[in-house]
């Protein structure tokens, strides 16, 4: 059985916006499917996976929601 995780990866530049990207694992291989959603690392609650949602950047981050 395959399994999918949303995962983020931080940016090496400080200051700049991480890659959000998907991780696939199916019969113990790993295959990393880089997104075009960036964030920076206080809008990622990383005990969830999931996005954290603050008033100044709500608009654009629900414009990828229903992308």
């Amino acid at each position: 059985m395959a399994t999918v995780k949303v995962k983020f990866r931080p940016s090496t530049v400080k200051g700049k916006a991480g890659t959000i990207y998907y991780q696939l694992c199916h019969h113990r291989k790993n295959l990393q499917i880089t997104t075009r959603i960036h964030l920076f690392p206080e809008q990622w609650d990383a005990e969830r996976g999931k996005v954290v949602f603050l008033s100044d950047n709500e608009g654009s981050l629900r414009t990828y929601q229903h992308q």
